[in-house]
């Protein structure tokens, strides 16, 4: 049965205004985090010292032409002599890890408001737990699309879509492999990729409002992250019906995050 895509973005913004703590705040506490980590590395790379400039009036399109050339000139210049060391790399790629992990927990937060379960601050860290497994299920998803993207555009859009509902199956099941996860986010994606696709359509505006205008993007942002995090989250609800544990019985409210020990 298709989704009923009004009624869902409704009520995305109702449990959004309910929801204690309160999501803006969430969100705003996460994209300052996300700000921070994003000055970070290129500091950490020593990429924010780019000796790049762009002169203060520019009269002719070829005055303008020959600025765009020198400026790719100082590029060029300033990355043949770069050399960042070991421990810069590695710096910058566990700033890099940390910003998907933020995400993951925003996402598990989302979840734990369209299951009408408890949630708070402490679910932005809820993914660091389930690191290894959250990280190998990111870069074996990302593989994938990538490789089948490089062959043909449309079907690495197709399995982008096919595999959107991984993490959300992975954050519910722990005992899930990352390939059981993305298999089951095809069996529940199949039928359903172009219902995804004009769900994603319907927040192409407020997308292009916050790249429009750089410093109101970031204010917008700061309620249409958990508008649109809320909805995608209860679209998988929709998907996946009520939680279950791995013997089928129903789920007591508890964290994502409870693993096995094995």
């Amino acid at each position: 049965m298709p989704i009923n895509r009004p009624y869902l973005k409704l009520d995305a913004k109702t449990r959004i205004a309910r929801s204690r703590p309160n999501a803006i705040v969430v969100s705003m506490i996460l994209m300052a985090i996300f700000l921070v980590l994003e000055m970070l590395v290129p500091s950490v790379l020593g990429l924010n010292n780019i000796p790049v400039e762009m002169p203060e009036s520019v009269t002719s399109y070829d005055a303008y032409m020959a600025a765009v050339e020198q400026m790719n000139e100082q590029m060029l210049a300033f990355f043949e002599s770069y050399h960042p060391s070991a421990i810069a790399l590695v710096l910058s790629g566990l700033l890099l890890l940390m910003h998907e992990m933020l995400r993951a927990g925003f996402q598990i937060y989302a979840l734990h408001l369209a299951r009408d379960e408890k949630a708070d601050y402490g679910n932005l860290l809820d993914a660091f737990p389930i690191f290894g497994r959250v990280f190998s299920l990111l870069v074996l998803q990302a593989v994938i699309v990538l490789a089948l993207s490089l062959l043909f555009i449309v079907p690495g859009v197709i399995v982008s879509y096919r595999y959107r509902q991984a993490l959300y199956l992975l954050v519910e099941h722990p005992e899930y492999s990352p390939v059981r996860c993305l298999r089951e986010s095809g069996r529940l994606m199949k039928g359903r990729k172009g219902e995804l696709f004009v769900l994603d359509l319907s927040f192409l505006g407020w997308v292009i409002l916050q790249n429009l205008i750089p410093i109101a993007g970031t204010i917008l942002g700061i309620w249409v992250m958990p508008y649109m995090a809320v909805t995608y989250a209860r679209y998988y609800t929709i998907l996946t019906g009520p939680r279950t544990t791995p013997d089928g019985k129903p789920f007591a409210e508890g964290d994502y995050t409870d693993l096995p020990d094995a």
